[in-house]
């Protein structure tokens, strides 16, 4: 790889990460600042848990903490790791004659450009409705109609995206746990390694000392690093909450439950489109030694030179397969 193409995915990185902040700043972060703070104190100290209306009114003032904190540790996290992938720019040579390695189906490929498009869709039009008043979004919001009926309908969409994907890999879960157990589901779904939090947060903590001590230990992921964790299971944690609230506010309106679906609604939102500016984008399509574009959402398949640097528990276990066979 070129150091020009490298050093064009370091500057779209810091620009995603700029506009993320900002987005973040406007979409929850202001609140927090002009009083939200002291709002949610005041919450904590007299709870009511038994009221809608101060759930409702937690939600809108802690949400925005939830956002400041991941905004946080996505950007110190992204920082980390373009120092790093700096080290590698001029040595991404792939040869033809080297071995790849099949990462993601046609069948997850397909999945993964749909959830793409409709999220891009939900995102940018709620978010356009939300700031309808601003001066700028005007030249943009010709039509509340027209707005409405694309989120309502990429959003109904995109929750039978998620359910079609939950029951058809959920079943494939559940008979692989009745066959080989956990730990035979794990081996099958990589997935599922979130769960072992000791080796999520090794990782994380390996990957700060790694961008300041060039010699010292590198994460050791599976099939799937920190980004594409987050990714998979936070969208489907923020597609429950955004969808099931969103079908309350479609049956009855804003002012569903005493407006605490309005409001986790959008904080949710917000908090998914943080994530996928200061850390998705930035990590899973524009790090400089893959930029312009990540080819293994093209074309499935990563090289195994990768795959030993990057996700080494993966190359092992591939290895030993290879192994086996013979």
């Amino acid at each position: 790889m070129s150091k020009a193409r490298g050093i064009a995915g370091f500057i779209v990185t810091v620009f995603l990460i700029g506009f993320g902040w900002v987005f973040a700043y406007y979409a929850a972060l202001d609140d927090l600042f002009a009083g939200g703070l002291l709002k949610l104190l005041s919450l904590i100290r007299h709870p009511e848990l038994t009221s809608i209306v101060w759930w409702r009114d937690f939600i809108w003032y802690f949400w925005p903490v939830v956002i400041l904190l991941f905004s946080l540790f996505a950007t110190t996290y992204v920082i980390a790791m373009l120092s790093v992938e700096l080290r590698y720019l001029g040595l991404e040579h792939h040869s033809k004659e080297e071995g790849y390695v099949v990462k993601y189906t046609a069948f997850q490929r397909i999945q993964y450009y749909l959830l793409y498009v409709l999220f891009f869709l939900v995102a940018f039009t709620g978010f356009v409705m939300h700031f309808g008043n601003n001066p700028y979004i005007k030249y943009i919001y010709v039509s509340r109609e027209l707005y409405v009926t694309l989120h309502v309908v990429s959003g109904v969409l995109l929750g039978a995206l998620a359910l079609f994907h939950v029951g058809y890999y959920g079943t494939q879960l559940l008979m692989t746990i009745r066959k080989k157990g956990w730990a035979g589901a794990v081996e099958k779904f990589p997935l599922l390694r979130v769960f072992n939090f000791n080796e999520v947060l090794t990782n994380i903590s390996r990957l700060y000392i790694l961008a300041f001590n060039p010699k010292g230990p590198g994460p050791e992921w599976d099939k799937y690093d920190i980004e594409s964790l987050l990714h998979y299971w936070g969208e489907y944690f923020g597609m429950t909450v955004i969808g099931v609230t969103g079908v309350a506010m479609i049956f009855y309106g804003a002012s569903a439950w005493a407006g605490f679906a309005w409001a986790f609604h959008v904080r949710e939102a917000a908090l998914a489109v943080a994530i996928w500016l200061l850390l998705i984008l930035p990590l899973a399509h524009f790090r400089p030694t893959r930029f312009p574009v990540d080819k293994a959402f093209l074309t499935g398949k990563v090289p195994l030179s990768e795959v030993k640097r990057e996700n080494p528990l993966w190359y092992k276990r591939l290895y030993s397969r290879l192994k086996g066979e013979k």
